[in-house]
């Protein structure tokens, strides 16, 4: 039903999965948008799934759907397998606030003392989803894990950082219909029982490392971000001139090739030359003689250049 593209290294390869996949029990910690729409995606997969939240208000609405839910003061993890976290860590003074995030780890680590004390043969899996700097996880995370619960990451539990890609006003759909599921896995044992969780979609697994996946989930909004910068610089541009953008930007994802051709630009070969390079600065040099200010473009020279001299 699912099939792995990617081992650790990143080499291609398939293994079909049983169409059987076992029913798993998931604790979605945090039942906002994304820990919502990813459980109810899970239990439509045929999936046990209860949520646990610090809002009592939270807890009672999805009580009210008839969903299973518990406030995070009694947290227990008796039958679990898995444990989402999808707790917000939201920008303050320009870093991620861990602070959300932290406190849901250190409950899970006490409950995983008590969990394992009862049921000791249990290998649980903590995931992360939230987005979070490369690192966090094995640095911070893990740690707070340890400390709390008195087991060992990789022995007595597992851990893995599996991203989201939802759309706040399409939460639900994207969760029941992922593109591809990024697992970043402890350990081969956390990686395979996120993959069971998984499979049942259909899609494209790549499993890698556990940093790689905390960067990759940076990188992923890092690039629609600055897309859509760059047409919004430009969109200056043409008004300015008087060209119609729209016009203009919808030819442009038709002929070029960055846009058309997705693996365009991921690779390394260093720094690009020949029209590219001539173009832009020809076109910088035009648009400073008119007073207009493209800092998005004026940096793409600034990095080609430290290129070149890599």
């Amino acid at each position: 039903m699912g099939s792995r593209t990617h081992d650790l290294a990143g080499a291609p390869l398939v293994i079909k999965l049983d169409d059987d996949v076992q029913t798993l029990h998931v604790l979605g910690v945090g039942a906002g948008v994304v820990g919502r729409a990813t459980g109810l995606a899970l239990r439509d997969l045929g999936h046990r799934v209860r949520f646990a939240d610090i809002d009592d208000g939270v807890v009672e609405r999805l009580r009210a759907e008839g969903l299973e839910a518990s406030h995070m003061a009694n947290l227990d993890l008796a039958g679990v397998d898995l444990v989402l976290v999808s707790v917000q860590t939201p920008t303050f003074e320009d870093h991620a606030d861990l602070r959300y995030l932290e406190a849901a780890i250190a409950d899970i680590g006490e409950a995983l003392g008590r969990a394992a004390a009862s049921e000791p043969d249990r290998y649980r899996v903590v995931v992360v989803r939230s987005t979070i700097p490369p690192g966090t996880t094995e640095d911070r995370l893990i740690p707070a894990l340890e400390t709390r619960s008195g087991l060992r990451a990789g022995e007595d539990f597992g851990v893995s950082m599996t991203p989201e890609y939802l759309r706040h006003w399409n939460a639900q759909a994207d969760a029941g219909a992922p593109r591809a599921s990024v697992v970043g896995e402890l350990d081969e044992r956390s990686g395979d029982l996120v993959e069971r969780l998984v499979a049942p979609f259909g899609r494209p697994i790549h499993r890698m490392p556990i940093r790689a996946a905390e960067f990759h989930k940076y990188v992923h909004n890092l690039a629609n971000a600055a897309k859509i910068s760059f047409f919004n610089e430009l969109r200056e541009v043409a008004t300015s001139i008087g060209v119609d953008a729209d016009r203009v930007f919808g030819l442009v994802t038709e002929t070029a090739e960055g846009l058309w051709n997705a693996a365009y630009g991921t690779l390394d070969l260093g720094s690009f030359e020949g029209c590219l390079s001539k173009d832009l600065r020809a076109f910088l040099s035009w648009a400073a003689e008119r007073g207009l200010e493209l800092p998005l473009l004026s940096g793409a020279e600034d990095t080609n250049r430290r290129s070149e001299r890599g």
